[in-house]
């Protein structure tokens, strides 16, 4: 079995990277800027507190006051949306009297751990916003006031505090989900000081505290992610609040450590029963939401490890799309995936079969008997009702559906993403994928959903995933990668403003303001600015800046979903190669249509071209077909993006010109003292001069000042013509023909004065300079060498006596 284990995993991990192989292949940032870069440019705008040290653990966007409220350890900032780094405001707010002390004496650290760490930041009304931290190990709340809106106070009353357990964990490590509704607080924690009793709490407001049973069928060891509210119907009554979360699978059976992520969800109006799960949830129950990728052999590679959800709304409130992060937990590799699930699908699961097990020694199944009118996990509202059967409240419900929902509180059927399939997938990271929050934008073609995601070494990454049509193949496009912070930090929050354009990056060391788009940071030129595929990006005509449905369609140019900067960038002022009709011919070359000539043509736009065939995994080969540039050109544009990931070219220095004007005049003198010196030649001599140059720099230096090479053609027109018509005379002979044949030739060696043709410099009209022609000698003393060949081998050479004759 432990083969077959080892087997299975060596496969799976194949699985998962031939599927990442194809997703990501060429997945280059199309921008891609340091932190020096950004604050250089005033791109970003990091807050660390006015202390230093921020030590941020909460964040709340407040988009009604226009703030962004932190918190830190045994501090509170306000800040503005705008600009964060003016006008903030700080509230000192360490644990109470002698917590600390007690904290330390309980064998916590006195840095890390013993002090009030704000974990919670919730509107609680107009005026007043709640805020709870770990206070050294004994949790507190409080009620800040921040005023009406445009008033921008913020104050707190240091003397009234209230307990904070069950509202956040006593350890600041650790993680919990929460959310505020109606003056109620829904919170999924560890509730004690041990961290060992998981629980959902509903707390504050006028009602009895609830929470979860302690029984591993409902909670094993989870750990809480996130919490929202999503209406089902217009009737309130209907509201559930969902948790999503990663737990201990108690249906993996003998898979230790097994993990699974879940979604579970209670009524907002649950008040739990009369006789059974008093003051206990009576309507929660949970089902999986699987992260996999099909692999060999039915082996699916499973993401079971929730790292952030982000819930996408729209128009229609009750149905959000939800993105989630997921990473994988084996030992053998690390992937992530980013997954997004219909409210469609997770609220058929809930209205599925239950999960059901007779024993210890069967095996789970979907649950076949009756199940008891009200369905657990409904919630007592007008569609519950039925005559003579009215129920109120949770406490009306039968005892036997109480008893039912604390037995199976597990649906049978998982929840799948959409698509089948996860949206992004990634593998062999340098680092973890951490957070994400996505914003929907309109393009020219359409709708897409730009995701933010941030890593656990502060860098933040702009990613869209296109799909074809109904295909189930996508195209991740990396549009940035931007290092946030000046060191390595796990980014631990991100909250995204539509309305002001901005995302707000939190980490443990400060807290960084960002535009959502830099368009004029993709380049000059329209093809540059077509091949960013960024949504929020277009051509106007004279630079690349954000799109808008308002601005002229007539100079708008924006390509997201191919990338095709020819057809973009190309279709105007154009001359080339007139066509039968009077017009200018178009060459499709892979699958790009190219315009000859073209008057728009600029360098970076044939850089840009080249890098977008190669992006379509075109070989340098296939694109210099195309003979839109050299080859070589071609290859050295590939090796550049390779490097940088970009197709702008840096202004560079240059290299340092090898001689001065000086050393050129002495390189063209020794030259014209002998027309005939060659490359080589030259090279030697001008090094001893103090100059180590090549051959070739010789040539280019000598070209500068007009001084060319010149030769007759080794064949003139008669001698191509005569061997023309030589092959036609023969081309009809065959191996046997051409094996009784000897090739024979002679030539003389002169002993006196140039053999054969030399190559000289010149300039023009230097023809017949006398440095340029050589002197001839009357009757030479001459040596006639003769040898031959044939198809039995090469014969010897001959010496021919003098004054014979060649016939």
């Amino acid at each position: 079995m432990k083969e077959l284990s080892y087997f299975c995993q060596r496969m799976i991990r194949f699985a998962l990277l031939l599927t990442t192989v194809s997703a990501t292949k060429m997945n280059v940032p199309r921008l891609r800027l340091s932190y020096k870069d950004l604050v250089a440019t005033n791109r970003s705008s990091i807050f660390s507190g006015h202390h230093g040290q921020l030590s941020l653990s909460a964040l709340f966007l407040d988009e009604y006051h226009d703030r962004l409220f932190l918190g830190g350890k045994d501090v509170l900032y306000s800040l503005r949306l705008d600009h964060t780094n003016l006008d903030s405001k700080e509230i000192y707010w360490p644990p109470l009297p002698g917590n600390r002390d007690e904290c330390v004496q309980r064998g916590k650290d006195s840095q890390t751990e013993c002090a009030n760490f704000v974990r919670l930041l919730q509107p609680y009304n107009r005026t007043h916003l709640l805020a709870c931290g770990t206070g050294a190990f004994q949790p507190m709340c409080t009620y800040v006031y921040v005023g009406y809106r445009g008033e921008h106070v913020f104050t707190m009353d240091p003397t009234k505090m209230e307990n904070g357990r069950g509202k956040v964990p006593h350890d600041p490590s650790l993680t919990f989900a929460s959310t505020l509704i109606g003056g109620e607080l829904y919170t999924g924690l560890t509730a004690d000081f041990l961290g060992r009793d998981s629980v959902i709490f509903r707390s504050l407001g006028g009602r009895s505290t609830m929470r979860t049973e302690t029984d591993q069928r409902l909670l094993h060891d989870p750990k809480f992610v996130a919490a929202h509210l999503i209406p089902d119907n217009d009737d309130r009554d209907n509201d559930k609040v969902y948790f999503f979360f990663t737990e201990k699978a108690m249906e993996a059976g003998n898979r230790e450590g097994a993990i699974h992520t879940r979604v579970g969800r209670v009524c907002a109006n649950d008040a739990g029963g009369q006789r059974v799960l008093v003051n206990k949830w009576s309507t929660f129950i949970k089902a999986r939401l699987v992260c996999s990728v099909p692999g060999p052999h039915g082996i699916d590679t499973h993401f079971d490890e929730l790292e952030d959800v982000f819930l996408l709304r729209g128009k229609d409130e009750k149905n959000p799309d939800v993105y989630a992060i997921f990473s994988t937990i084996s030992n053998v590799f690390q992937g992530f995936a980013v997954c997004v699930y219909r409210m469609a699908d997770i609220r058929e699961a809930f209205n599925g079969p239950f999960a059901h097990k007779e024993g210890p020694d069967y095996q789970w199944g979907a649950y076949e008997g009756r199940v008891p009118y009200p369905r657990p996990g409904v919630c007592p509202s007008k569609i519950t009702n039925q005559p003579g059967r009215q129920f109120g409240s949770t406490k009306d419900f039968p005892d036997a559906v109480l008893q039912f929902a604390r037995g199976h509180p597990l649906m049978w059927r998982p929840v799948y993403p959409a698509m089948k399939q996860p949206l992004l997938v990634k593998a062999n990271l340098p680092y973890r994928l951490k957070q994400i929050v996505v914003d929907r934008v309109e393009a020219e073609d359409g709708q897409y959903d730009v995701m933010f995601i941030g890593t656990d070494i502060g860098t933040v990454l702009k990613v869209i995933a296109l799909r074809s049509g109904n295909t189930l193949d996508t195209e991740e496009v990396t549009l940035e990668e931007l290092q946030v912070f000046k060191v390595p930090t796990p980014i631990t929050s991100l909250e995204i403003s539509v309305k002001r354009q901005a995302l707000y990056v939190g980490s443990p060391v400060g807290m960084a303001q960002l535009r959502l788009h830099r368009c004029e940071t993709y380049g000059k030129a329209c093809a540059e600015c077509c091949l960013a595929r960024d949504p929020y990006c277009a051509w106007d005509g004279t630079s690349c800046t954000r799109y808008t449905s308002l601005s002229r369609r007539r100079y708008r140019r924006q390509d997201i979903r191919h990338g095709n900067p020819a057809l973009q960038c190309m279709d105007q002022n154009l001359s080339g190669e007139r066509g039968g009709d009077g017009g200018f011919k178009r060459r499709v070359v892979l699958g790009i249509i190219v315009h000859p000539l073209s008057t728009m043509v600029t360098c970076k736009e044939t850089r840009a071209v080249i890098i977008t065939l190669h992006k379509k995994g075109f070989t340098g080969k296939d694109i210099a077909a195309s003979k839109i540039s050299p080859k070589s050109t071609i290859y050295r544009n590939i090796k550049n993006f390779k490097e940088s990931g970009s197709i702008v070219v840096k202004k560079a220095s240059g290299r340092p010109r090898k001689s001065h004007k000086g050393q050129d005049h002495l390189l063209k003198l020794i030259q014209l003292r002998d027309r005939g010196t060659t490359s080589t030649e030259l090279a030697q001599e001008w090094q001893q001069t103090g100059v180590s140059a090549s051959a070739r720099t010789v040539r280019r230096r000598l070209l500068e000042d007009g001084l060319v090479s010149a030769k007759k053609p080794l064949l003139s027109r008669k001698n191509i013509r005569d061997r023309q018509i030589f092959c036609k005379g023969y081309r009809d002979w065959t191996a046997e023909d051409w094996g009784k044949v000897i090739f024979s030739d002679d030539t003389p060696f002169r002993l006196f004065g140039a053999c054969g043709k030399k190559l000289v410099r010149r300039r023009q009209g230097d023809r017949y300079h006398q440095s340029c022609v050589m002197p001839t000698v009357k009757h030479p003393e001459t040596i006639h060498v003769w040898g031959c060949f044939s198809a039995k081998g090469v014969g010897s050479l001959t010496i021919l006596p003098k004054n014979t004759a060649m016939n």
